[in-house]
């Protein structure tokens, strides 16, 4: 198994999607933390960074579900919640 999964990610901003390879490891909060400071520099003039800031599904089983902070990214894929290429929405 992979240790990773791709995770595409819509800015609201912008209306853009970016993808992102997250560690299964990490928990929401630490790769909503790492998008949100990605993103931030990346769109500058649409987006600043933040610590509060979450991640919440578009697609699959449960669209609308807003991913629990201290949840890892391999808990969601192995409870079939997050698949390889899942659309997600930073908030």
């Amino acid at each position: 198994m992979r240790d990773e999964i791709l995770i595409r990610v819509m800015l609201p901003a912008n209306r853009l999607t970016y993808e992102f390879l997250m560690p299964l490891d990490l928990t929401v909060r630490q790769g909503a933390q790492i998008v949100s400071r990605i993103l931030a520099a990346q769109e500058r003039a649409r987006y600043r960074a933040s610590e509060e800031c979450d991640l919440m599904l578009v697609d699959g089983p449960q669209p609308g579900l807003l991913l629990e902070w201290e949840t890892t990214f391999r808990e969601l894929s192995v409870a079939d919640c997050l698949v390889d290429g899942a659309l997600l929405v930073l908030m």
